[in-house]
């Protein structure tokens, strides 16, 4: 591994037992993966995303690798 996926690995494995630690995983997973229990629901955030930024059309592509977004508004910030 390098060094830097080395020192990224030791954080996220840091903040994974401070959650531990403090107690806070049900708060974290309520907020990050029961919120949204439809596992399709980031196709709705993005065309609001879109929308927020004005776009007129959005594009969705599936291909083996993943599906990827387009839209004609302004880049997500």
């Amino acid at each position: 591994m390098t060094d830097w996926f080395t020192e990224l690995s030791n954080k996220r494995r840091a903040w994974v037992n401070s959650t531990e630690d403090n107690e806070f995983t049900g708060g974290v997973r309520q907020s990050i993966v029961e919120k949204y229990a439809d596992s399709v629901h980031f196709v709705y955030e993005l065309l609001q995303n879109a929308e927020d930024q004005e776009a007129s059309e959005a594009k969705f592509v599936l291909k083996s690798n993943g599906i990827w977004f387009s839209h004609n508004g302004s880049s997500f910030r």
